[in-house]
């Protein structure tokens, strides 16, 4: 593999969580750069997710594996019975909505890895090639003050075991800091990509349309109406504006799958 070039591991968050969110991750695949994106298996919209993506050959697919749900409207639930996954489920039988509530109540990482494991296994069923490991909202933290129970450690096990990449494990370089003075967070990308030297990079975002959907949704600690949704849609814009098209071209940027590391 030339070293001697840019090459950048583009990759996306939340597939399947809505209807905007897949529409975003097929427009910024098929009309952008991206090309790495993970689902969560238990999402609202992740039916729809699987039809678009389970034949797409030039797409690498990851699991987010999820144990929270921050949603305020589409809430979902575990995979495995609610006699199983007690420790982070509402009395609703959803997803707690942060790590700190799983905290609060006691996490058992036994059960976090299971529903993990039967997330996996569905993903699979549906015809998916997962090829990589994403954690949503990242649980690690819950556990690492106990040595006996490291979570982040049985998980890159886990990991190992299924033959799988995990995100947090790929060594890369930042990529550079643009000036105070360009606030454009597409023209701070162009700015970073036009600047960097040759390397691995990575960037992840949580694209979505501004629409009436994405509108609606909210979670705790961004409530203001519309902000997830404007948000989500410069993540989009990340991967197809016309910008940052062109600069990936005239750089000669190599677009990375981690099935090419």
């Amino acid at each position: 593999m030339n070293t001697e070039i840019v090459r950048l591991i583009t990759d996306a968050d939340d597939m399947g969580c809505c209807h905007s969110a897949n529409r975003a991750f097929y427009d910024a695949y098929k009309k952008g750069i991206l090309r790495n994106g993970n689902i969560i298996i238990t999402g609202y919209a992740v039916d729809e997710a699987v039809e678009m993506f389970k034949n797409e050959k030039g797409f690498c697919l990851g699991l987010h594996a999820t144990v929270t749900c921050e949603w305020n409207t589409h809430r979902w639930k575990p995979l495995l019975p609610a006699g199983r996954v007690r420790s982070f489920t509402e009395p609703d039988g959803t997803m707690m909505r942060t790590t700190m509530a799983i905290h609060r109540a006691g996490p058992r990482f036994a059960e976090m890895l299971a529903e993990m494991q039967a997330q996996l296994d569905k993903a699979r069923a549906l015809g998916l090639n997962i090829q990589y490991i994403s954690t949503h909202m990242d649980p690690r933290w819950l556990f690492e003050k106990n040595e006996d129970d490291r979570f982040g450690d049985h998980v890159m096990k886990w990991v190992e075991k299924e033959g799988l990449v995990s995100r947090s494990s790929i060594t890369r370089t930042r990529l550079p800091e643009p000036p105070e003075g360009i606030t454009d967070r597409i023209e701070r990308f162009v700015w970073q990509i036009n600047a960097a030297e040759p390397g691995l990079y990575m960037t992840v975002t949580h694209a979505a349309y501004d629409d009436e959907e994405m509108r609606g949704m909210w979670y705790e600690g961004n409530e203001t109406p519309g902000a997830v949704a404007r948000e989500r849609d410069i993540d989009r814009l990340m991967y197809m504006d016309p910008r940052v098209l062109k600069a990936c071209s005239d750089k000669g940027v190599r677009l990375v799958q981690y099935t090419d590391l």
